[in-house]
């Protein structure tokens, strides 16, 4: 009985906040499950929503998507073509969050790691920090060097508030 109080109290506030443009609407139920009221007015258990991640177990901002790319071929300081596999002259690597609401101060870390590449030591080899501005939804971070990169297979770990929010593979070759 209390979730589907709840659940009819989510929806009444849902339709209302929903109307006025806002975001999906996260609760908890008695029993300690999250629930979200989705923008087209249906509800789901957390668990089941695929862009749903670790990080929005302690965070109401979460990933929703994240993609690795070339750099622009008219604008080297942003993301092009989205890829997961680079050539060696590839100098410059973005990864592009989408995140499921702009608060401003949320913390993303990109943790770049070496996972199997040609004469270098795995691991991570550089960690960039960033705190979102007002309105900032979107954020991108990048990996460049100055010479070819090694062949091999490389990860980003994206962290939200300090929760492993995604990695991402991709590979040099």
């Amino acid at each position: 009985m209390k979730i589907r109080l709840l659940l009819v109290l989510l929806i009444v506030m849902g339709l209302a906040g929903l109307a006025a443009g806002q975001s999906p609407i996260h609760a908890r139920t008695d029993a300690g499950k999250e629930v979200i009221l989705l923008p087209d007015g249906t509800w789901k258990y957390a668990s089941e929503d695929s862009g749903h991640n670790a990080a929005a177990a302690k965070s109401d901002v979460y990933i929703q998507g994240v993609s690795l790319a070339k750099t622009d071929k008219a604008n080297q300081d942003k993301p092009g073509e989205p890829a997961t596999r680079f050539a060696p002259g590839d100098r410059k690597i973005f990864c592009v969050v989408d995140l499921n609401i702009a608060k401003v101060d949320t913390k993303v870390k990109f943790v770049w790691k070496a996972v199997d590449v040609q004469g270098a030591d795995n691991g991570a080899f550089i960690t960039v920090d960033y705190l979102t501005k007002p309105l900032e939804d979107r954020v991108d971070g990048h990996v460049s060097l100055p010479r070819d990169w090694p062949k091999g297979k490389y990860r980003v770990e994206i962290y939200i508030n300090g929760e492993l929010g995604k990695a991402v593979d991709y590979t040099i070759e």
